[in-house]
């Protein structure tokens, strides 16, 4: 395997610097994907940090929404909100996508507490003052 030559490393490690992906070192200057790869150590903590996997449906904004819709009780469900997001915004989202923005502004699921049942003594009061009344 060839030596990297001073300038195509000075190069990429500029490139990489910049922001640019390893998979566009490598397009733009004779590298491989590999030897781009192990430039980006060099460069330490300067280096911006890589940008990985797939983007957000959803905008901050859009949990923004998410919440004001539960909390204006336009919408109860995850799915309620899905479908809203659907017709308004032509786009298709899960519930469980829902539930994830819902829950990255603080909001989250739970159960209704049961109240507990009326006592044979609050029963009895009652009775008496619905007959009275």
């Amino acid at each position: 395997m060839p030596k990297i030559s001073k300038e195509t490393k000075d190069s990429a490690l500029s490139m990489l610097l910049r922001g640019h992906s390893t998979r566009e070192v490598e397009a733009e200057l004779p590298l491989s994907f590999k030897s781009a790869a192990r430039l980006r150590p060099l460069l330490e903590d300067d280096a911006p940090p890589i940008k990985a996997g797939r983007p957000k449906k959803w905008s901050p904004y859009d949990a923004r929404y998410f919440g004001c819709l539960i909390t204006s009780g336009k919408a109860t469900t995850a799915t309620q909100i899905a479908e809203m997001y659907k017709d308004e915004k032509g786009r298709t989202i899960s519930c469980v996508t829902v539930a994830r923005a819902l829950n990255s502004i603080g909001m989250s699921s739970a159960e209704k507490v049961a109240k507990p049942a009326l006592s044979e003594t609050n029963k009895a009061k009652r009775l008496k003052f619905a007959l009275e009344h």
